[in-house]
């Protein structure tokens, strides 16, 4: 929430018939506990997510959502579905996908904003390099106000809270209530998780994330799907993009003043070809489809957001952080770590050079 007046602009307000919010958690795990973990996902109801397996398309996603397997198999290029879509739940060089419904209603509560949402499910994803990633899928109720969406987003990703204005929240049921979305998560949703999560390192902002990505908040990848009447203007592209909910008095607000700016975000971060019926923001914060799209339409966006853009977004993320990852160490080894670090950095970069990365990852021109 900004401490500056913003009121003097005119901010439009929208019904959001739907909303579909994922909130990835990347973190660190122990050395040589992938296999162990997998075992124990196994045994807490995860099902590990492979995709000759139709009987999980439409399992993860609320009610009338479903996720082709055929679609996705035949949307990678051939040299990317292995990793992304590992066969056997042993195979170390790939995603190996862990996912599991829970279809159970909560609440949320801050400064201005109260609503129940219910969680539909949680993907526990075992990536190499002992990096792993959470997923947690939320649906928010019908016709929510455009920046209540945009404000429940904002608290949901705040792990756990830096500064005062992120600490006035309570989420849970009316038997169990949590302050900090890192708890509700680590004692409530996945107990188990605490004992794998690395905590060695001392440089982590929060516990369990990584020393070299300092952000205590989550990434999200949404689904908004507008009245059909609705007319989006640069200035609510860039609230959604930059998560600009509601100030520290509870009104909307833009997060900026200057139009030129919002303009520069727009053909910076923006994917436009189906103006202005539907849009595409991509920032640091969040991966979103937001569309006035109504019936078969809006439905097959929801899926794609589900499916095959969350693969090409987790691909992608996963890239971004194993790099820094790679950075990280490298610097490490230069204040003087010894020769056995130094040989398995070289095999770390020769492997993710080699076998993972790669640039091109659709052929689609959608997908680029």
């Amino acid at each position: 929430m900004p401490n500056f007046n913003e009121q003097d602009q005119s901010i439009k307000e929208f019904e959001v018939e739907k909303a579909y919010l994922q909130f990835i958690f990347p973190f660190t795990l122990k050395e040589e506990c992938s296999d162990s973990l997998s075992q124990l996902l196994q045994q807490q109801g995860y099902d590990f997510f492979t995709l000759d397996n139709s009987h999980l398309q439409d399992k993860y996603y609320g009610d009338h959502h479903t996720v082709s397997h055929y679609r996705m198999e035949r949307i990678f290029l051939p040299n990317i579905e292995p990793i992304i879509f590992p066969s056997v739940s042993t195979k170390k060089e790939g995603f190996r996908r862990f996912s599991k419904a829970f279809n159970q209603e909560f609440f949320l509560k801050g400064k201005y904003l109260q609503t129940i949402f219910q969680l539909l499910s949680i993907d526990i994803i075992i990536c190499p390099f002992q990096i792993g990633m959470m997923n947690i899928r939320v649906e928010l109720p019908d016709n929510m106000s455009y920046s209540e969406v945009i404000e429940f987003t904002d608290l949901f990703r705040v792990m756990e809270p830096l500064v005062e204005e992120d600490s006035d929240i309570q989420i849970g049921t009316k038997n169990q209530s949590y302050k900090m979305i890192k708890s509700f998560i680590f004692e409530s949703l996945c107990p188990f998780m605490k004992n794998f999560l690395d905590e060695k390192n001392t440089n982590s902002s929060y516990f369990g994330s990584l020393p070299f990505y300092i952000d205590e908040r989550l990434y999200v990848v949404g689904s908004i799907v507008l009245q059909e009447e609705s007319k989006l203007e640069v200035q609510d592209l860039y609230r959604l993009g930059s998560i600009s909910g509601f100030d520290n008095k509870g009104h909307p607000f833009i997060g900026a003043k200057n139009p030129a700016y919002m303009e520069r975000f727009y053909d910076d971060h923006v994917y436009d070809r189906w103006a202005d019926e539907t849009y595409y923001v991509v920032t640091d914060y969040m991966f979103a489809c937001i569309t006035k799209s109504q019936g078969e339409l809006a439905h097959m966006l929801a899926n794609q957001m589900f499916g095959q853009y969350y693969y090409s977004f987790l691909l992608f993320y996963y890239y971004r952080i194993i790099l820094m990852k790679l950075t990280y160490d490298q610097r490490r080894i230069h204040k003087g770590q010894n020769e056995v670090e130094v040989d398995t950095l070289i095999v770390q970069i020769t492997e993710f050079s080699a076998k993972i990365y790669n640039p091109e990852i659709n052929s689609r021109l959608a997908g680029k």
